[in-house]
């Protein structure tokens, strides 16, 4: 079987083997591999010089891409980052014996700063959907009720430093998907029956709250009681802004003030932002997102309510 670089979505019979491409710095450009498999191994590639370009690469260090389903042939979504001027190659090696089986030759031209975004999305599953899986400028980190919360931080921060590789001038923005400790949320329609998520409210906030009792993220949740205590200070200095795409979690509730109280919301933000060095945008108000039935994926649309900047 030949093996050879050409662009993704292509095959062997509609496109020729690529020799060459250009990029532009800060520029990305999805590649696939005609011949994934060299008897039963995969072949990986890798970049002969990432301060050039440089092969994406998700938190653990793997590279990202994605394999047809019978896994011969066509390998699909190799993202690509032109970091700097220069020019390198795009090499796909067999592991077993470090041999060279295809190459691609890759010349970055264009100015050294980068205007582009690099994004963190951190998905709770206990929030029904899906999120966009890693891309070349987006890490999507995954947390549940079998992940502590100090533990969920960590991953966070490891996939931000490693998306922080990528070309120097991009700035890094955090996305926050989670349930929010709020009452009004418990029996909108896709929560009904959600016991598991009335039990931690109460758990956390007792009967006559409304909201601003904290996040669903991780096992340990993040309330007033343990928000100073679980790692925030993580992240400082790794994003410029962290965006809570959750139920009413600047809410204030009525008649209390300051994070020994359940549900301030706002002093319970501002401990995040104070931690993190970093503003906090959120809303007061319950939040309204759909689902895609092809794809899964949820969508969270416009804001509701009014939705806050809050500083360190």
């Amino acid at each position: 079987m030949a093996h050879f670089f050409i662009d993704e979505g292509q095959t062997a019979q509609s496109m020729a083997p690529a020799a060459a491409i250009s990029l532009s710095t800060g520029g990305t450009r999805r590649l696939g591999l005609w011949g994934a498999r060299v008897g039963s191994e995969l072949l990986v590639a890798e970049s002969a010089d990432d301060t050039i370009v440089y092969v994406a690469r998700d938190p653990f260090g793997r590279s990202i891409p994605v394999y047809s389903v019978d896994m011969n042939g066509h390998l699909r979504g190799i993202p690509v980052i032109a970091r700097h001027e220069g020019s390198a190659e795009i090499i796909a090696r067999l592991g077993s014996n470090n041999s060279t089986w295809a190459r691609i030759a890759v010349t970055v031209t264009g100015s050294a700063s980068a205007t582009g975004r690099l994004t963190v999305k951190l998905h709770d599953r206990r929030l029904s959907g899906l999120l966009p899986r890693s891309t070349a400028t987006q890490r999507t980190v995954e947390t549940s009720e079998n992940i502590s919360t100090t533990q969920t931080i960590l991953n966070v921060a490891a996939a931000a430093r490693e998306l922080a590789r990528e070309p120097s001038g991009m700035r890094m923005g955090l996305e926050v998907y989670c349930h929010g400790l709020e009452f009004s949320a418990l029996h909108r329609p896709m929560n009904r029956d959600a016991n598991w998520l009335e039990r931690l409210y109460l758990r956390a906030f007792g009967e006559d709250g409304q909201g601003g009792a904290g996040l669903l993220l991780g096992a340990d949740l993040v309330t007033n009681r343990n928000v100073m205590t679980v790692g925030f200070e993580r992240w400082a200095g790794l994003f410029e802004l962290i965006t809570l795409y959750a139920c009413g979690p600047a809410y204030i509730e009525p008649g209390v003030r300051g994070l020994g109280n359940p549900g301030d919301g706002w002093a319970l933000c501002t401990a995040i932002a104070r931690q993190t060095r970093t503003p906090i945008k959120a809303s007061s108000a319950t939040q309204v997102y759909s689902i895609d039935l092809t794809s899964g994926e949820l969508n969270f649309g416009d804001w509701e309510g009014t939705v806050y900047t809050i500083n360190p």
